[in-house]
């Protein structure tokens, strides 16, 4: 019998691990050796760039280690997990020959790879102050001019010379893992084995997952502040740059926004007006201040369709609470939403620049390490707390960097914060997620804005046990099916999610901060109609949503907007509504700004709705052109209105290329807005 499966019941003793598990004890060696590697390259880094930084507290830069230490383990695992792989193989395992020279080749190979990203990171933080992304590799469509920059710009002949001796180091580490690999395992018994390599696994399962929560580590857990400094302290270079991998192509065109940049201005109304700069901000002065200062409740309804609602001619009772709220608040008819999923719709309305998916494989901009970094009207509040309320984690499409990496001091609270248990995969019911929200904005200090997000309109539909006196239908599936649910398990959900924000509004009617509040309720998004509505067939259904805008005191009696809008003006209408002064840069307008309705324009995907009229461009190619809001929404009037046809088509495409733009565009309009910004506020206290 072969001395690995001789059996020996004596206890295991820690010095003798390294003998009796050789694959255990390498994948230690050089899961340790990185570590440590990392750690010194990140303290590298702080002491390089630490007077970049600006004010930066002791514990950010604490914290900042801790979560880039959990992200240096995940890389470090990565690297040697596809040699663990090798091992369930008996011919490549690193005792036989072809395994130790894949063994060999791999690690050195693998780890000068590491080392030139960290390499050419640091010099592009250097260079930019941001870390290395995938659009460098831009540069290497003119390869002279980038060898050129290279050679003209950084020590080259020294860097060779240092990273040969760091290819000889990962050279040394690979023999060395190997070497502990190759031992014979000292004999032990096979619960034994067995055991440990259950519990091994399981470390590095937990490594990789990095986290105590349902979802794993990711890098927006890194953007935890909004100083750039601490977000690029906390990422791991490499993993940073991989992630960017996957993004969708969002090349900004800046030739396409000067030659139109006349027209979009025209529609922004932005004066004064500079094109050789690129100038879109818009600076907003109230005329006459209400007497108080009023708070901000936005409050995002998951799937929220328009065609589903009483208010928009449902004829079932889906939404009697909605319905009752829209008799005594602004209600905007022609309402619509840039794009689909949540994560699309939360980044549009938050920063006014619309999330355009380029193509069926790009990822949101809340995905996308390079887009996240924008200015957001939220910030106008200066003297307002700030609260994200989400039922689950807020590491979803890693919405986190989003809020926090753009908010300053806002608090976020999601799983783990409340004293609930989560009903299925997207946390807390809306029910308590209202009910925890009412329970903090009692104890705010001052003013607030307050984001709430809903998530349990959605499948699987889970409905709790204790529903607060809501009963499920019994409808029959035609009934449902003719109404525009697909089925009973939807429509409850959509009634469900009405029966949460009546309770919501229950609870802070009897709040003294109610009165002095704006609420804004819109929908995320809207479904399928599976009844075949004309907006449907002409495709805009998913688009078009409510927008409730509610305030006591500055809006007293009910009122029906029909000029159109979308999700990008929330924020500029609510604080013009308030007589917050702001600098907007971003696409969104006052839609409440008297105006004529064909100037009123929404922005989406498919096309552009611009007055009456909608213009739709599909995937293929195909367009059409539809007065959607007439009798018959449903007639292409290509052919008959060709001229309105190009003149939708040229504004869509005018403001595709800005929204794009814009989005990558995000440090000089930070700089602008927040200049600006600060001169109006200090106006403001005077």
């Amino acid at each position: 019998m072969e001395r690995e499966s001789r059996t020996d019941a004596r206890p295991v003793a820690l010095s003798e691990g390294a003998s009796r598990f050789p694959w255990i004890s390498a994948v230690v060696l050089l899961v340790a050796c990185q570590l440590a590697a990392f750690t010194l390259l990140r303290v590298a880094f702080y002491a390089l760039f630490r007077d970049t930084a600006g004010d930066v507290s002791t514990g950010d830069v604490l914290y900042a280690g801790w979560l880039g230490l959990r992200f240096d383990l995940r890389l470090a695992l990565l690297l040697v997990l596809p040699l663990l792989t090798l091992t369930l193989l008996p011919h490549l395992r690193p005792t036989r020959r072809a395994g130790a020279l894949l063994w060999r080749g791999w690690i050195p190979v693998a780890g000068m790879l590491l080392t030139a990203i960290y390499a050419f990171d640091l010099g592009h933080y250097d260079w930019l102050h941001e870390r290395l992304d995938a659009k460098v590799l831009d540069e290497l469509r003119s390869p002279r001019e980038a060898a050129g920059m290279i050679w003209e710009s950084y020590p080259v002949l020294p860097g060779l010379l240092g990273l040969a001796l760091i290819a000889f180091a990962w050279n040394v580490l690979g023999r060395m893992a190997v070497k502990r690999a190759r031992r014979t395992p000292a004999p032990t018994t096979r619960a034994v084995r067995s055991g440990v390599r259950a519990v091994a696994t399981l470390a590095i399962l937990f490594g990789l997952y990095g986290n105590l929560s349902w979802y794993p580590l990711r890098w927006s857990q890194a953007f935890f502040d909004t100083n750039p400094f601490v977000a690029a302290l906390a990422s791991n270079p490499a993993l940073y740059f991989f992630e960017t991998l996957g993004v969708g192509s969002r090349r900004p065109d800046r030739s396409a926004v000067d030659a139109t940049y006349e027209r979009v201005a025209e529609l922004l109304e932005v004066e004064p007006r500079d094109r050789a700069a690129l100038a879109f901000a818009r600076t907003f002065r109230p005329a006459e201040p209400p007497p108080f200062v009023p708070n901000l409740v936005v409050i995002h309804m998951e799937s929220w369709a328009a065609f589903q609602t009483g208010m928009f001619g449902a004829t079932l009772p889906s939404s009697p609470q909605a319905d009752a709220l829209a008799a005594e608040s602004l209600l905007f008819r022609r309402f619509f939403v840039p794009s689909g999923p949540t994560a699309r719709s939360v980044f549009s309305m938050l920063t006014g620049i619309p999330d355009i998916p380029e193509n069926n494989t790009a990822r949101s901009a809340s995905r996308d390490p390079g887009s996240v970094r924008q200015p957001t009207l939220v910030n106008a509040l200066t003297n307002h707390e700030k609260h994200y309320f989400l039922g689950g984690s807020a590491n979803w499409a890693n919405i986190r960097a989003l809020f926090a990496g753009n908010i300053p001091e806002i608090v976020i609270h999601e799983e783990g914060s409340y004293d609930a248990e989560r009903v299925d995969v997207w946390g807390i019911s809306d029910v308590t997620l209202f009910e925890a929200a009412c329970e903090t904005l009692d104890a705010a200090q001052g003013p607030f804005f307050a984001f709430l997000q809903t998530s349990g309109n959605h499948a699987p539909y889970t409905i709790p046990d204790d529903t607060d006196g809501f009963e499920r239908s019994d409808l029959d599936d035609d009934v449902l099916l003719a109404a525009g649910f697909k089925s009973r398990e939807a429509y409850d959900g959509f009634r469900f999610l009405d029966h949460a924000l009546g309770h919501f509004f229950e609870l802070a009617r009897t709040r003294p901060w109610y009165r002095d509040t704006v609420f804004a309720i819109y929908g995320d998004h809207g479904v399928p109609s599976v009844n075949g509505v004309p907006f449907e067939r002409i495709g805009i259904v998913r688009h078009h949503v409510p927008l409730l805008i509610h305030a006591p005191r500055l809006v007293p009696a009910g009122r029906v907007v029909d000029t159109p809008a979308s999700s990008l003006d929330i924020l500029p209408t609510c604080l013009a509504l308030m007589g917050v002064p702001y600098v907007n840069t971003a696409l969104g307008r006052d839609a409440l700004r008297p105006r004529p309705a064909e100037q009123g324009f929404a922005f989406l995907s498919n096309g552009l709705i611009l007055g009456d009229w909608f213009w739709r461009h599909e995937r293929d190619g195909r367009t059409g052109l539809f007065r959607y809001a007439s009798e018959q929404p449903e007639v292409d009037h290509l052919e008959r209105d060709p001229e309105r046809a190009r003149e939708l088509a040229t504004t869509h495409a005018a403001l595709k290329n800005w929204a794009l733009w814009a989005q990558h565009d995000a440090q000089r309009r930070l700089a602008q807005e927040g200049a600006l910004q600060a001169t109006l506020s200090a106006n403001a206290r005077q």
